[in-house]
């Protein structure tokens, strides 16, 4: 073999061998609630391989021991005691640390790998762990062993703790992609074939595994779930959701439907809010407000915002708008209460017409609100049941210590539930009696859009910040100058009040963007993208490079050896309807690439969708639309993707096919 071909060799192996790893300690780490070192371990990995590959290929020399050491307390330092002080007096706190530490394990107290010797520990056994398989794929070249035990450890996490098959699903392709290199290399021969042709086809595919693997993993895509608002039934089986529907029972599972609710035509993008509650139960959640009373100066004006609806679901006694609802145009009578919720008989065929504005207040500015509340909001929005555990608010109070204001008190409380809990609809209710959010934080620890927002809510509430539970639909698709809404855009989130400036809405369900406010998509909490885990500088490097080398392997082996790309094997065997969707989605991706409209990598679907509608107005965008709504079911819900989900995505791509063209 010659060197280059060589070269070729290890570096596709080295790709497959941190994608298959990568994806491993991913969904192990979901498992074990240990998502914020997630970051930090996969760069941790990643050096643990190369230095490895280094010492096992006498490239040059490495000591192993010292480049651990050092790797692991670099990313222990930046995680645990970066203050900006002296970098060299966290030493006396890590010793410190490591005394309770001890005592902990001794005692056999779980809680110990919570702190920064527990971290290290684990960082240690992830280097190990990437040395154990450099050896075992570049020195004995036999990674089936690594690829049966992965197997068997993700089939039990997949059975007993429902982590997504997504897992599963790329640590297979990886996997096989890796022992069939190892084999290439050991039994078949090189004439006429170039080593780097023959790694154009698993360099391309670990592109699109290692990468979409990772970041799937991570929860970083910041693909906006399609959310719902649900009948609630409190039966093992999901039922698809359905109008009118009822908050004071929350939990069970649930089903998506897609049976059109609205249109609207806007100018751009916002949660269209329907129902406010502001009585927690225990259970789930009441409304006590007066019907008619405006109470103006608890509302922030921002930027005006005309919406014409046109109502297509079921009849309703709230009329939906963009927050804060200001005018109404209304054939039939409404009244508007204390939180603006605006109520009316609402039949299908209705339309009406709101002005609102957006609220558009700086961080700073709210970080500077204090606490003098009015007695009236305290009163009402403060409210919490005699009867809720303890355990919920010291949880509250440990996530929020150290922290001086309301603002970064919601927002810790945000990042805790994103980074801590999973999305599900196959979740049960809480059993008879037992506090619906003590639930979902210390036993469930997954769930959906009702369980994200009464969460937040509730801790909120119990380090002193008003809060109340809101609940409407996401935009839906832009389709023709108007915003085609679905009961698969239903869904739940919590506004909060910051004293002297009024109600802000918060998003903490995983996965959503909260469109409100100003339109260059600037302003604070709305506007972030969804990261789960922790970016370390190395692995964003090694996705660059990843990505480098792809288009440059890719683009040989489309020269050398097919006109036809083969990023996507369409018939290789029998593929779940899960994977079909993901296909698609890619091969969507891909045909828009060549058109220009490539996707960013801070981009989620329905931003990456709204912005290639607004390039081809002439046609495709419904399709796009639907193959999005396909593309995030099938990322994010637990509930099985049917055969006729399947086929509507490969029809909705043979579409686009002719109309990109």
């Amino acid at each position: 073999m010659r060197r280059y071909e060589r070269y070729i060799f290890d570096l596709t192996t080295f790709l497959l061998l941190y994608g298959m790893g990568r994806t491993f300690i991913a969904a192990t780490f979901r498992v074990l609630h240990w998502d914020e070192l997630a970051g930090a371990t996969y760069f941790i990995f990643l050096i643990s391989i190369i230095v490895s590959w280094i010492k096992l290929r006498a490239y040059f020399f490495l000591p192993q021991l010292p480049a651990a050491v050092v790797a692991v307390l670099t990313q222990v330092y930046w995680l645990y005691y970066r203050t900006g002080g002296n970098s060299f007096a966290w030493w006396q706190q890590y010793y410190q640390d490591l005394s309770g530490f001890m005592q902990k394990v001794v005692s056999q107290d779980l809680s110990a790998f919570d702190s920064a010797p527990g971290a290290s520990l684990i960082f240690l056994m992830v280097w190990l762990t990437g040395y154990l398989i450099s050896y075992y794929v570049l020195e004995k070249r036999r990674p089936q062993p690594l690829f049966y035990g992965g197997m068997i450890i993700l089939g039990l996490e997949t059975v007993f703790f429902e982590i997504s098959l997504v897992y599963s699903i790329y640590f297979v392709v990886t996997s096989l992609l890796l022992c069939s290199v190892v084999l290439w290399r050991e039994y078949m021969p090189v004439k006429g074939i170039t080593w780097l042709s023959l790694a154009a086809v698993p360099l391309s595919l670990v592109i699109m595994t290692s990468l979409a693997g990772s970041l799937w993993a991570a929860g970083a895509l910041g693909e906006e779930n399609t959310g719902t608002i649900f009948v609630l039934v409190q039966n093992t089986s999901s039922r698809e959701i359905d109008f009118p529907w009822e908050d004071s029972r929350l939990g069970g599972p649930v089903n998506f439907g897609d049976r059109p609710v609205m249109r609207v035509r806007s100018s751009r993008a916002s949660y269209w809010r329907g129902e406010v509650k502001d009585f927690y139960t225990g259970s789930g959640w009441l409304s006590t407000r007066e019907q008619e009373g405006l109470a103006p100066d608890l509302f922030p004006k921002g930027e005006r915002l005309v919406q014409q609806i046109r109502w297509e679901g079921r009849p309703q006694q709230v009329l939906f708008a963009a927050f804060v609802p200001s005018e109404v145009k209304f054939a039939r009578p409404y009244h508007i209460d204390e939180a603006r919720v605006l109520h009316a008989t609402l039949r299908p065929g209705d339309s009406y017409e709101v002005i609102s504005y957006l609220p558009q207040v700086e961080p700073e500015k709210l970080r500077e609100s204090g606490e003098n509340y009015p007695p009236e909001v305290e009163q009402k929005y403060l409210q919490l049941p005699p009867g809720i555990p303890e355990r919920v608010i010291e949880l509250a109070r440990q996530i929020t210590a150290g922290l001086d204001n309301p603002y970064d008190r919601v927002q810790a409380i945000v990042a805790y539930l994103k980074n801590n809990f999973g999305y599900s609809t196959r979740v049960p209710a809480p059993p008879e009696g037992e506090d619906f959010v003590d639930h979902f934080l210390f036993e469930l620890k997954r769930g959906y859009c009702v369980h994200f927002a009464s969460a937040l809510a509730v801790l909120s509430r119990a380090v002193g910040i008003p809060a109340r539970w809101v609940k409407g639909f996401t935009p839906g698709v832009l389709y023709q100058g108007e915003y085609r809404v679905t009961t698969a855009n239903a869904h739940t989130w919590v506004e909060i009040y910051f004293a002297g400036i009024g109600w802000i809405p918060f998003e903490p369900t995983p996965g959503y963007t909260l469109f409100a406010g100003n339109k260059d998509a600037s302003l604070f909490s709305w506007t972030e993208v969804k990261e789960r885990g922790k970016k370390s500088l190395g692995v964003l490097l090694a996705g660059y490079l990843i990505i480098a080398l792809g288009r440059v392997f890719r683009y040989r082996w489309r020269q050398l050896k097919r006109k036809r790309a083969k990023v996507i094997p369409e018939k290789k065997g029998k593929v779940s309807p899960r994977g079909k969707v993901f296909q698609m989605y890619q091969e969507l991706l891909r045909l828009l690439a060549q058109k220009g409209y490539s996707r960013r990598s801070s981009q989620t679907p329905w931003e990456y969708a709204r912005e290639v509608t607004g390039y081809l107005e002439g046609g495709g965008l419904e399709e796009i639309g639907r193959l999005t709504d396909a593309f995030v079911f099938a990322r994010y819900s637990d509930e099985e993707v049917s055969e006729e989900q399947a086929a509507g995505a490969e029809k909705m791509l043979a579409c686009l096919k002719q109309k990109i063209k």
